[in-house]
């Protein structure tokens, strides 16, 4: 009976991974069977699920572990892998998200202390950001992608380059030509603007 009962715990816990927080109107999620409904305060984000943000929308979702993802506007975030596996101190959720149009922000300390490891990857179109455990916020739009760390260290793939960036407030641009930009220092102001969107 009690494994039984932990089963239950631990499937409930996956299927929970990724929840909507909060949200200002208009915002829809497009199920991975291909309906498509109004977002709304406490749906479940499963596996192949896309989450969409009108003008002058918002959205917080929430990890089980109690990470945040915020959506800007015209947004387009696809959930992809999500899982939340383990116990205790060998709790780590993981999976991948798709930044396919606008802005986000990845936050691992909005909802208070860690309560599990992560290994999650946030996509943004030609960029791929590791996140261990960190604050980042980045755009996908029609000529570019920005990586922005606030603070923490992800692990970068853009084409075949890899690196690590671990200096707070610095960003990282990837033109959809296939240019790129050299890490460097956001300044002030742009941060500003960014955490904005």
């Amino acid at each position: 009976l009690l494994l039984m009962t932990l089963l239950m715990i631990a499937g409930t816990a996956a299927a929970r991974t990724l929840t909507v927080e909060a949200l200002v109107s208009p915002a829809w999620v497009e199920r991975a069977s291909g309906a498509r409904e109004p977002l709304v305060p406490g749906a479940v984000l499963n596996d192949g699920d896309r989450v969409l943000t009108g003008g002058g929308a918002r959205a917080l979702l929430r990890l089980g572990e109690g990470s945040a993802v915020k959506l800007g506007e015209n947004a387009q975030l696809r959930v992809d892998r999500m899982a939340d596996g383990g116990v205790a101190a060998e709790r780590v959720v993981s999976g991948a998200l798709d930044v396919l149009q606008g802005a986000f922000r990845f936050t691992t300390r909005l909802f208070g202390a860690h309560q599990a490891r992560r290994d999650i990857n946030v996509r943004i179109a030609t960029v791929t950001a590791g996140i261990r455990g960190t604050d980042v916020w980045g755009k996908s739009s029609p000529d570019r992608d920005v990586v922005c760390l606030i603070e923490g260290r992800i692990y970068v793939q853009h084409q075949e380059q890899a690196f690590t960036m671990q200096d707070p407030l610095s960003f990282f641009i990837a033109g959809r030509d296939g240019s790129r930009q050299p890490v460097a220092p956001v300044p002030e102001a742009q941060l500003k603007e960014w955490a904005e969107e």
